[in-house]
């Protein structure tokens, strides 16, 4: 009897040992967004090495395009560059210190295509002109045109400045409180 109760507690415990290494705490950090490289951070705004903002307004042809609330947040990830309004407020952040997000991961995240049939993109970063391979960086001004051949070809939406200043004071409070408990938790 001792015996078969025995066996009964070390299979419990290997069942145990197995569970955990496979649903375990490392499996949530190796996760990415859908479709992309971009990783998803394990425990929301929690514990990060370093968590920025930047501005960011795409046209087309001079016309605004709206960035949909919550880019790159689900029920089972919150990627590394995602928004949580419509008005461009991009935030990109990181448990990992070494860890760069680029204007390209947010489009891939975004599910909006870099290269477009017929237009050429114009990347502006803080008035200079740039690519979708620039680094994120706090306070970043980021534009973005697409502009087809006889559309307009300057890099000012029609929608412009409004869209941006609409960030309300609490997600610019929370943000900063984040930002304040993420440097204190490096």
């Amino acid at each position: 009897m001792k015996k078969h109760k025995t066996k009964i507690i070390w299979g419990a415990v290997i069942v145990a040992l197995l569970g955990l290494m496979y649903w375990g705490g490392g499996a949530s950090s190796a996760a990415t967004w859908e479709e992309t490289d971009v990783s998803c951070i394990p425990e929301g705004h929690q514990n990060l090495a370093y968590h920025i903002h930047a501005d960011l307004l795409v046209s087309v042809d001079g016309e605004g395009q709206t960035i949909p609330t919550n880019t790159g947040i689900s029920s089972s990830c919150m990627a590394e560059v995602h928004t949580h309004n419509q008005t461009g407020y991009i935030h990109a952040e990181s448990v990992d210190r070494d860890s760069i997000q680029t204007l390209g991961d947010f489009f891939a995240v975004w599910g909006e295509q870099t290269e477009r049939e017929g237009y050429e993109a114009v990347v502006m970063v803080n008035g200079e002109e740039s690519s979708f391979e620039y680094q994120f960086r706090d306070g970043d001004d980021i534009q973005v045109s697409f502009n087809s051949e006889g559309g307009i070809t300057d890099n000012t939406a029609t929608t412009s400045e409004d869209s941006l200043s609409t960030t309300s004071a609490s997600e610019a409070d929370v943000d900063a409180t984040s930002s304040s408990a993420s440097s204190n938790d490096a």
